[in-house]
């Protein structure tokens, strides 16, 4: 039996995404940089800055992930993930570092932080 070929996985920089809220109002979010890692040959998990298409002063993280799809018009093709992304502790470790060299995160002032339970 022939591997399929896994397709390259397009950027998605420059595309817009739309956040729903419950009263049914949307708002536009540009995405202007992404962090990419490779779960596994067929996930890619993927951090991505975004800015408020209506107010760029406003910038948000997302944190998600895109799978081959096994079945129907998806199979083997990028898919994204539906669900909340589960991500090893290095792979997360790895991200966020590529984060802090892109200067998407700045470095806390000495504040105490204190966790919730």
């Amino acid at each position: 039996m022939k591997t399929p070929t896994i397709p390259s996985l397009p950027s998605t920089v420059g595309k817009t995404a739309n956040l729903t809220f419950p009263d049914g109002s949307t708002m536009q979010w540009e995405v202007v940089d992404e962090i990419r890692r490779h779960e596994d040959d067929e996930k890619i998990l993927i951090l991505q800055r975004m800015r408020a298409r209506d107010d760029p002063s406003q910038e948000m993280f997302r944190f998600a992930y895109y799978i081959i799809g096994k079945t129907g018009n998806k199979k083997g093709r990028w898919t994204w993930g539906q669900y909340a992304p589960f991500i090893s502790e290095e792979n997360f470790a790895v991200m966020i570092s590529e984060a802090k060299a892109k200067q998407w995160i700045k470095e806390a002032p000495n504040k105490s932080v204190q966790a919730t339970k």
